[in-house]
């Protein structure tokens, strides 16, 4: 699902026009850019009251004054909803870019990094998860995408489109490329089988999988799948891919043994799924579709265990196992915090983040989730620090 997400050529920012029958990307990246410089978090709420308010002078708007008061309150709730999930904003990161936007990301907690798929920049961004300093952006003259860390090669795995098709192996130590192994096509999402080092990229808009060999670094095989396949997860009990398809509201089950696709779960009501979240502790998996629905999957028995409502046109999920939270980020500007407690029930609360942050990663040693976001000034992540009850 990254066909659209491409650098648009010439120096201007990236297109906010309300258009009709967008794709689920495109209408995120439409959302995603916000007025003006980044602000502290009460001058961006009042701005965006003020928008409010003059586009309704303008006749822009027809609607009612109590919807008005209404719009007004959600924004002045925002503290509130951010103390509440024990976060607060603690550091802001300008990412350089050349009129950049984000896709994957991740944390490697051992060597204490965050890193980036920085994608109309063509480069992967690593930044110091405890001084929040940019350590290196590395130029891969292609976009990335996906994006896992290889714990056995010591390496990192990028997807990419654009003017190198193929998966990117980046050395963990020093950060530089080592190897690209060629696909046939543009590549999206990668999952990595860690039992056998082998690497699940999806192609980008298409209707195939193909799987990589990273000690041999060469393609081994292709799967056959439906068409605009997003996230894919690797669980180890199991030995099975899980990868969400948005065409057919479904998670495809792939035995990693024999890239046999050997079945699939509904994700109903959870439409167009994006998000997808692996929890070992439950043996079950989160799916988070566009329409504000989460859905809970029982990998043995492939059935629904529940439904909890989320923030909509949710893209990127991420599960802090150890505090026992899901976070779900939306490009609207909000942060749906899922608390899975021990007594078996499932408290969901948002808060509003910067517009355009649908992709998000959690640190497992601080508990810290980092998101990224871009818009017309400047490129950014974020990092919320839990507050310390």
């Amino acid at each position: 699902m990254v066909q659209h997400r491409r650098r648009i050529t010439g120096g201007g920012p990236r297109s906010t026009i309300w258009k009709p029958r967008l794709c689920d990307t495109c209408w995120w990246r439409s959302r995603g850019v916000v007025r003006g410089a980044v602000k502290p978090a009460a001058a961006l709420k009042r701005d965006e009251m003020l928008t409010v308010l003059k586009t309704i002078r303008c006749g822009l708007l027809a609607m009612p004054a109590a919807f008005v008061v209404a719009v007004c309150a959600v924004f002045l709730r925002t503290e509130a909803l951010a103390q509440d999930a024990g976060f607060t904003t603690q550091s802001e990161v300008t990412i350089p870019r050349a009129v950049g936007f984000f896709d994957y990301m991740l944390v490697d907690a051992g060597r204490r990094r965050v890193v980036a798929a920085h994608t109309s920049s063509e480069s992967v961004v690593f930044v110091n998860a405890d001084t929040t300093r940019v350590v290196r952006q590395l130029y891969l003259g292609a976009d990335p995408h996906g994006l896992v860390f290889d714990q056995r090669d010591a390496a990192y795995l990028v997807g990419t489109s654009g003017a190198e098709h193929g998966v990117f192996v980046i050395d963990r130590d020093s950060l530089q490329t080592r190897a690209l192994i060629r696909t046939p096509g543009p590549v999206d999402g990668v999952t990595l089988d860690r039992r056998r080092d082998r690497v699940y990229a999806a192609a980008d808009d298409g209707n195939s999988i193909w799987v990589l060999s990273i000690p041999e670094r060469r393609m081994i095989a292709t799967i056959a799948t439906p068409r605009d396949s997003d996230r894919g997860e690797y669980d180890w009990q199991t030995d099975r891919i899980y990868q969400n398809f948005t065409s057919t509201n479904s998670t495809l089950i792939i035995d990693a043994a024999s890239y046999r696709v050997v079945g699939s779960i509904s994700t109903a009501p959870a439409a167009r799924p994006h998000g997808l979240a692996d929890d070992p502790t439950s043996h079950t998996l989160f799916v988070a579709g566009v329409n504000g629905k989460l859905v809970q999957l029982d990998m043995r028995s492939r059935q629904r265990v529940r439904s909890v409502s989320i923030a909509p046109h949710v893209d990127q999920i991420a599960l802090d196992d150890r505090r026992r939270r899901l976070y779900c980020a939306s490009a609207e500007g909000l942060l749906t915090v899922v608390d899975l407690r021990a007594d078996g029930t499932y408290v969901s609360k948002s808060l509003s983040v910067p517009r355009g942050a649908r992709t998000l990663a959690v640190d497992p040693a601080t508990g810290s989730v980092w998101l990224s976001y871009g818009n017309d000034r400047g490129d950014y992540l974020v990092r919320l620090q839990p507050v310390q009850r």
